[in-house]
Order: structure tokens, then C-alpha cells, then sequence
């Protein structure tokens, strides 16, 4: 008699965990972003107009042969939205300086190491590549 109702509980919670899923994937409307509820994953800076999403890849100042033109700052931190207005940022703390060094934009949080960011496309996939030497192509 035990077992069969600790098969009928294991069931019943399996069953519900089937339903929670369900409700889960109802409840996803595509109204967000990203189309999932919750924050967007990826870092992006809004500047010139332009929409940049972070490579993920750090350059020192050594590695840099073009001018360092300091743009401005984040003005806005905001995870739950696309950056659509000037110096807009998800995951990037407000008040961090924004670089442009040839076509690309980076941030620096100690002046010596730039987090590069290249021009996103609509779907958020760069468009732009370092070479082999780690060195910014224009």
C-alpha cells in the first residue's frame, strides 16, 4: 500500500511540474527584449547612434596604434532594455568612461586595458573583428 502511494505522490508532482512548464511558456509573450522575462545577458552601449555589443576581449594600451578620443560616459544602466538613448548602457556602471579607438568603441576601467565593443547588427552579432595580432583593423 506504501508504494502505491508514493507512486501516486511522485505522479502528482511530476505532473505538476509539467504544468508549471506549460504556464511558463504561456506566460512568455516575446513582449521583452530578448523575448524571455528577465534581464538582457549581454553588455551593450548605446553611442553616436549606434547600437555596440561587448566582444568580450581586452586590449592593453600597448596593443593600441590609433588615437584614444574619449566620448563620454554612461549615463544610464538599464538590464531590462535594449540601450536606445546616448551613452545608455546594460551592464556597464554608470559613470564608466567610453572610448572610441578607430571605428570601435571600448570602456576602461583603469585607463590601461580597453574592453572592446563592436557595432551590433539588429539581431546583436558584431560586424567587426580584431586581426590575429590582437591589434584594432579599421
Amino acid at each position: 500500500m506504501r508504494k502505491v502511494i508514493l507512486i501516486l505522490i511522485s505522479v502528482i508532482f511530476m505532473l505538476s511540474g509539467c504544468s508549471r512548464a506549460k504556464n511558463d511558456m504561456e506566460k512568455n509573450t516575446g513582449e521583452t527584449p530578448t523575448g524571455y522575462d528577465g534581464p538582457i545577458h549581454s553588455e551593450y552601449i548605446f553611442v553616436k547612434g549606434q547600437l555596440y555589443i561587448c566582444a568580450y576581449t581586452v586590449i592593453h594600451t600597448d596593443n593600441i596604434q590609433e588615437e584614444i578620443v574619449k566620448l563620454g560616459e554612461v549615463i544610464k544602466q538599464d538590464e531590462y532594455h535594449f540601450p536606445d538613448e546616448e551613452y545608455e548602457a546594460t551592464h556597464v556602471p554608470v559613470g564608466t568612461p567610453i572610448y572610441q579607438i578607430g571605428d570601435n568603441i571600448y570602456v576602461s576601467y583603469d585607463g590601461e586595458y580597453y574592453q572592446q565593443y563592436h557595432a551590433a547588427t539588429e539581431n546583436g552579432m558584431p560586424v567587426e573583428e580584431l586581426n590575429s595580432d590582437n591589434k584594432i583593423t579599421t
